[in-house]
């Protein structure tokens, strides 16, 4: 379930409002150097603050969210970013844990004068990541949106009420370890070993210009690297223990799928197990904030929410308003 839950998928088109077209993503919108001289891609769009910060799942990058900012972006400025060797971004020179690419998230807004209090919008593992950003930086924060997030010590969990689902999960690892190493031994690009497990389908309709560095863009050692990283942090408290966080009355949404990921015949019982664990663990969360909610969208699942944006961007206009009335 992890594997279904954390990895990466193909933005495809929806009925609704139009997407930011595939084309806007074969360059970069806004590369930011940070003091050490990496830079980062940060894509802003729109005016007026708070500014809402956009921070992806696990081998996602900021193209896709292209169904929700353009639509955020007709509210208030609305900013995602590529983390460290994903999308656009220049990799970093170590493997990094959620709380570094957190970290490059805050020293990106900071040098591209971008002021908080920030309302933080995080999917999957960006909402441990937007967890870590505010447990560091509390001031920078107004307001909270978590996405279908992960569960800290998510590993564990499964593993004591799924167990089959958590070997499968490890062997996914077990593959992006391939991946790492492939990758560092030359470019993966189609057709060569290890390229249908590796590298993230390309979106439908994506332009000539997008294909062509699409392998770039998507298979760096470094990105694998970290996301291996990131999954070993999520079973530890790190520097900064997210499970523990207190955002007191600051606006608060949870939002949960409706629909669990698919497994393999003969998972049902352990997806449920781990369902009701997952759905119980984000109720919690919700407790972060006095004015915390947790809502679950029928009909919703894990990837959803990216390419059917209309639950997110509900729930950034609630707490946009919240901050009004306050």
């Amino acid at each position: 379930m992890l594997a279904a839950l954390l990895a990466p998928c193909a933005a495809h088109a929806q009925a609704g409002p139009a997407p930011y077209p595939l084309s806007a993503y074969a360059r970069p919108a806004g590369l930011v150097a940070l003091p050490d001289g990496r830079r980062i891609e940060l894509r802003c769009e729109g005016s007026g603050g708070p500014t809402v910060v956009l921070s992806a799942g696990l081998g996602f990058w900021s193209l896709h969210w292209r169904h929700v900012q353009p639509l955020v972006a007709r509210r208030v400025r609305v900013c995602a970013a590529d983390r460290a060797g994903f999308g656009h971004s220049d990799p970093p020179a170590a493997a990094q844990a959620l709380f570094e690419t957190a970290g490059d998230l805050h020293a990106a807004l900071h040098a591209a004068g971008i002021p908080g209090p920030y309302v933080l919008v995080g999917h999957s593992v960006g909402g441990i990541e937007m967890r870590m950003f505010a447990a560091r930086w509390p001031d920078e924060v107004a307001a909270m949106v978590l996405v279908d997030t992960s569960i800290e010590r998510q590993e564990a969990a499964m593993a004591e009420v799924a167990p089959g689902i958590a070997a499968e999960d490890a062997a996914w690892e077990k593959t992006l370890r391939a991946c790492e190493a492939a990758a560092r031994a030359g470019p993966i690009v189609p057709g060569s070993p290890l390229a249908d497990d590796c590298m993230l389908p390309l979106p439908e309709g994506a332009p000539a210009e997008l294909s062509a560095i699409w392998p770039r863009l998507t298979t760096g050692p470094m990105l694998f690297a970290s996301e291996l990283r990131i999954l070993a942090g999520m079973e530890q408290a790190g520097p900064f223990d997210t499970a523990r966080l207190d955002l007191g009355d600051k606006p608060l949404i949870v939002l949960s799928a409706g629909i669990d990921p698919p497994v393999s015949p003969g998972l049902k019982a352990e997806s449920d197990a781990f369902s009701l664990v997952w759905r119980r663990r984000h109720q919690q969360l919700a407790l972060m904030s006095r004015r915390g909610v947790e809502r679950l969208v029928p009909g919703s699942d894990h990837r959803s929410f990216l390419t059917e944006p209309g639950a997110v961007v509900a729930a950034v206009d609630e707490v946009l308003a919240m901050l009004r009335r306050r």
